[in-house]
């Protein structure tokens, strides 16, 4: 999404963090405040049990019934950016 509206909105690609870009999409109304929310939210409960099971030397495969409702955020946005 950053190299499609990039050349539109060129502070998306200030950052390389995936919260900040997605907080400067929703600015720049590439993304709706409640979409970056919800692809927010997604990551950073993502990030947080892969941190977790590294810092269990475990591997940092996540189970997909945990972040079903995750997941279909993310599918939904991703046909909303790219289409089918």
């Amino acid at each position: 999404a950053v190299l499609a509206w990039s050349h539109q909105y060129q502070q998306l690609a200030k950052w390389s963090d995936t919260i900040r870009t997605l907080e400067t999409m929703s600015r720049c109304g590439v993304l709706s405040e409640q979409q970056a929310k919800l692809l927010m939210d997604a990551y950073r409960a993502y990030r947080s049990e892969a941190h977790s099971l590294q810092l269990q030397n475990m591997p940092t495969e996540v189970f997909l019934p945990q972040f079903a409702d995750h997941r279909q955020a993310v599918i939904q946005q991703w046909h909303v950016f790219f289409g089918n």
